[in-house]
């Protein structure tokens, strides 16, 4: 039995255990609360420094030369600690105790201020009331200061026999000679009671008294003690004012409000002196910074102590702040060891010294950062304080589960440091609140500026497109304004002195007077020309301003320096309360990333979602900066109360909400949420469908094709392809531009060209891309002929004679006659050795003659192949019609031209030598047989036929001696080369020199005779001739 009995309390012992080890419910399976810290004071102190303190206080109670004692030191110094500790040690019957704590505003409207004499009233009042509730009433019955203390059952008992006696008591008054009768049976009894010794007489004559007489006896012992009890309840009452009013004549008694020790000192001495008690510990009363409250209290010990009846002398223990007569009195050391007999410092437990251990004492299970901690031990020298974070921070975690530490912990502590920033910090207001604002403003700024920037280099790339500097300085001219000068003006002014009003800057169109020269060195001029001949540079100052955007879409607010930081704050409300170190405080657990941007987060729970309240504030309030991807819960609640105009707002736009809409097929609110993501270019709706590709037909059905997207913000190859394949962009130049840069920086030109030249993408987009191609292509019907235009113009098609001849059939050049255009000339002068060795069309070749565009290189390389094919040569009419005479050059260079007067003429026009392009036999053959009177002959050619002397030479000089003038030692020596073979030659030079006997000769009646004397007598070497006989002339001198 013994041993069942035994088993039974062993079961029901694990039975137990087992039950206390279960979780009172789901919860708290997971979570084990942290206990929290007393911040009362310790009574427990031990050790050594307590001992010291100890012994300090024990020897000042003892002394009675000592009766006002200050223990000093700053808060949460450990002074109630020490205090309470030693009483407890050494028991507390003698003491009293009087606390105060301010909790009065910083801010006090003026009609709110009150004097300081109220102020003090105030105090005594709070002194006395204190120590009247630690006095038990029985020791002070004759006060007048009462205490409301709960009435027990047995007093209401006797109150009510009281009153329900005085009733009974009223009615017998009434009757006669109750008096008498009452005090007769007392008297009949004293009598008998002198006669006789006997006891059982005296109780035989009581037991024969009749009931009446005892009643009569009962009531008048009732009034004497009705009339005690009415005198203690009369001592309840307070006459505070009292009013006597007559007609219009009236008398105010008031009892003002008087220094309370001052008035009632005898009433306060009555109350020390019968409270048992012979310490009074005041705790704080240094936090009102009255001076006045010491000097009554240390009257009233000196009273105390004259009046005690007691051996024992009061003491009056104060416990305060060491700099207490810092801020009330001129002399404050003085002042402040007149006042106590004793000053005994405490030494902080905590100090800006040692807070770092202390902090990392208490938190050691929290893995917080040791930087973090330096930081703050530089503000916390409070141990009650840590103890309160540490608290706060227990709290906080468990409830918020949350994970970062760090940020918690800075947050709480400032929270502590400064508990009247916190409210407004918790509400994203205050200087949390503003720097926040600002932050983001000048982010977006920077953003905006960053934009525009791009958005002036693509401008910029586009409007110097140049293949030289003379090139871009011929479009800075022409910008300006000079618009008449071609490329070689331009480039001539380079070597002058000239001066011209020209750009200086890109951000403004101000311009001031400089030369060429110095202009071109201009840091404006170098970065153009940088911009405009070099691909690369373009692209790499692109690539530089897009990370810089993305750089600030990256910043932080652990990157605001100290300048920015005091910029942002300092226009503040919150800023001007806070001092310094607060200030410096924040910035510090900024800059350090212990507080950040989601600081709201880590202090708050929204329950079901923070980010709903986020997004529903943001719209509220109207917001135009908003986090598109801000996840979002219970969308079908969130949905139903939001209202029509809300969806015309900016911070309506949320990727969770129209995914939501989207699904939900709410085609009105989906137009609405599009039409507001285009209005306000935002970028929303194309970094929603980045993330969703796949809703990108579906998006574009419901806005009934007229889907409008800024390529500029698309991310996503997928989603830029369907925005160009179904025209969902505006066609403009900008946005061409932007497409293009994607691609390319993207790396999938060569991928995703041909596809977008063959489809019926805007032809904007196709130039842009065509133009950065490096690809070469042949001509074919695969593409339209606006491609093909472009290939020609960006030099995309490979150079042979087929795809000349198939661009001319498809832009039908032929008809009615075949002219150069623009892109076919420019590739006909760069693969012009390719397509001349197949071309034959001698009206291609007309063709080339007539155009400007036509290059001379490649038109003499042409007409070279065109003279190998043996096709016909030129006339002369060609000159007329063909612009350069350059070309007309190649054909006489070539023998392509057909000699005759016009040729001659042309020749002789443009200073040229008819022997540089005629064979010398074609040539004399050509001039003996016309004898082209109109034309003359260049001197070159003259010289040269002259060297082969002969008939058909005589007559071509003879026929051109005008060439020379008057200069008659040239015709002379022009001569000399025909005297061997012509006697005629010798007579005329004879002629010339005047020599004797010379106009006597007869000259031969031919040709180049006659040639000879019009010429001497046109030219006054002679007068006159004439033909004699018809056989020979003769000369007149």
């Amino acid at each position: 039995m013994k041993n069942s009995k035994y088993s039974i309390k062993k079961y029901y012992s694990l039975i137990k255990q087992r039950f206390n080890k279960l979780p009172l419910d789901e919860t708290d399976n997971s979570i084990q609360s942290e206990q929290l810290y007393s911040l009362s004071p310790k009574e427990d102190l031990n050790g050594k420094d307590f001992q010291n303190y100890s012994n300090y206080i024990r020897d000042a109670l003892e002394n009675n030369d000592i009766k006002n004692i200050a223990i000093t030191g700053k808060y949460g110094s450990g002074k109630s600690s020490i205090i309470n500790s030693y009483f407890k040690e050494n028991g507390d019957k003698d003491v009293l105790r009087v606390s105060f704590a301010s909790f009065k505003s910083k801010k006090i409207e003026s009609d709110e201020i009150e004097s300081d004499e109220i102020e003090n009233t105030k105090t005594e009042q709070g002194i006395i009331n204190q120590i009247l509730y630690q006095i038990k009433p029985r020791h002070i019955p004759l006060t007048n200061f009462k205490i409301k203390r709960p009435t027990t059952r047995t007093f209401k008992a006797l109150y009510s026999f009281e009153l329900l006696t005085f009733i009974l008591l009223v009615s017998l008054l009434w009757k006669k000679d109750f008096v008498r009768l009452s005090f007769t049976p007392v008297k009949t009894f004293l009598e008998k009671k002198a006669q006789t010794n006997n006891s059982n007489d005296v109780l035989n004559y009581f037991l024969n008294l009749n009931i009446n007489t005892y009643v009569n006896f009962f009531v008048v012992i009732f009034l004497m003690f009705l009339i005690w009890n009415t005198w203690s309840f009369l001592g309840h009452f307070q006459i505070h004012k009292f009013k006597l009013s007559f007609k219009t004549i009236s008398a105010d008694i008031t009892l003002p409000n008087e220094d309370l020790f001052e008035k009632y000192i005898d009433e306060i001495i009555y109350i020390f002196q019968h409270s048992k008690k012979h310490i009074l510990i005041l705790e704080d009363i240094d936090r009102f910074e009255k001076i006045d409250i010491f000097q009554k209290l240390r009257e009233l010990n000196i009273k105390l102590n004259i009046n005690s009846k007691s051996k024992k002398q009061w003491k009056f223990i104060y416990l305060i702040k060491d700099d207490i007569f810092d801020s009330v009195v001129s002399d404050k050391a003085l002042t402040r060891v007149k006042f106590f007999d004793l000053i005994i410092p405490v030494i902080p437990f905590v100090t800006r010294s040692n807070s770092y251990m202390k902090i990392e004492d208490l938190f050691k299970n929290q893995n917080i950062s040791p930087r973090l901690v330096d930081i703050l031990s530089n503000y916390i020298d409070d141990y009650r304080l840590l103890l309160n974070i540490k608290n706060e921070f227990t709290v906080f975690f468990n409830r918020l589960e949350i994970k970062d530490t760090d940020k918690l912990f800075a947050l709480i502590s400032y929270k502590n440091i400064y508990p009247d920033q916190f409210d407004e910090l918790q509400n994203g207001e205050g200087v949390m609140g503003t720097f926040s604002l600002k932050f983001k403003k000048e982010s977006n700024i920077k953003k905006e500026n960053i934009v525009a920037d791009i958005k002036r280099l693509k401008q910029s790339y586009k409007q110097n497109m140049a293949n030289s500097e003379d090139e871009l300085l011929a479009l800075e001219m022409f910008r300006t304004g000079y618009k008449n000068y071609s490329l070689n003006n331009v480039i001539s002014f380079k070597n002058t002195g000239n001066s011209f009003n020209l750009l200086y800057s890109e951000d403004s169109n101000d311009t001031q007077v400089q030369k060429i020269n110095e202009f071109m060195e201009t840091d404006y001029f170098q970065k153009k020309l940088a911009l405009a001949t070099d691909e690369a540079h373009y692209y790499e100052q692109l690539n530089d301003l897009d990370e810089q955007l993305e750089n600030i879409n990256l910043e932080r607010w652990q990157s605001i320096s100290r300048d920015d930081w005091s910029t942002m704050t300092k226009s503040s409300d919150n800023v001007q309360k806070m001092n310094e170190e607060g200030h410096n405080l924040l910035f510090s657990l900024i800059s350090n990333g212990f507080i950040d941007e989601h600081y709201l987060e880590v202090v708050n729970k929204y329950y079901g979602n923070i980010n709903n309240l986020t997004f529903k504030r943001n719209l509220f309030e109207k917001q135009n900066d908003v986090d598109f991807n801000l996840s979002l819960s219970d969308i079908e609640r969130l949905s139903s109360t939001l209202y029509k105009q809300d969806f015309d707002e900016y911070a309506i736009l949320n990727f969770s909400l129209f995914k939501y809409y989207l699904e939900t097929n709410q085609t009105s609110i989906l137009l609405q949420m599009i039409d507001t993501s285009q209005k306000t270019e935002s970028g929303f709706l194309e970094n929603y469908l980045d993330l969703n590709p796949t809703d990108f037909e579906k998006i574009r059905k419901i806005s009934l094709d007229k889907l409008c997207l800024s390529i500029s913000h698309i991310k996503t190859t997928s989603i830029l392809m369907q925005t160009i394949m179904t025209h969902s962009f505006p066609d403009t130049e900008q946005n061409a531009i932007d497409a293009t840069t994607f691609i390319v920086e993207h790396d999938i030109l060569n991928v995703v060209l041909e596809e977008i030249l063959k489809s019926d993408a805007y032809i904007s987009l196709k130039e842009q891309l065509i133009s950065k191609s490096n690809e070469k292509y042949d001509v074919s019907d695969d593409f339209i002929p606006e491609v093909i235009r472009l290939f020609f113009k960006y030099d995309k098609i490979v150079g042979n004679v087929e795809n000349f001849n198939k661009y001319v059939e498809m832009m039908d050049l032929n008809e009615p006659s075949f002219k150069f255009d623009n892109f076919l000339a420019q590739y006909f002068n760069k693969y012009y050795e390719d397509i001349s060795l197949g071309l034959t069309d001698k009206g291609i070749f007309d063709s080339m003659l007539k155009s400007s565009l036509i290059t001379d290189e490649a038109c003499r390389r042409s007409f070279e192949q065109y003279k190998k094919h043996g096709l016909p040569s030129y006339d002369s009419s060609i000159i007329n019609e063909t612009e350069s005479s350059s070309k007309v050059n190649v054909l006489l260079e070539l023998g392509l031209m057909q000699f005759d007067n016009d040729v001659l003429e042309y020749i002789n026009g443009n200073n040229k030598s008819l022997i540089n392009y005629y064979k010398f036999d074609f040539l004399i053959s050509e001039l003996v047989k016309t004898k082209y009177e109109n034309s003359k002959i260049d001197l070159q050619t003259i010289n040269q036929i002259s060297d082969y002397p002969d008939l058909e030479s005589f007559v071509i000089v003879s026929r051109n001696l005008n060439q020379y003038g008057s200069e008659k030692k040239k015709i002379i020596s022009l001569l000399l080369k025909f005297t061997d073979m012509f006697d005629d030659a010798r007579k005329v030079i004879k002629i010339l020199e005047n020599r004797k006997g010379a106009f006597q000769s007869h000259l031969s009646n031919d040709e180049a005779i006659l040639n000879i004397l019009t010429y001497l007598k046109d030219t006054d070497f002679v007068s006159d001739f004439q033909l004699v006989d018809d056989k020979y002339f003769t000369v007149k001198k």
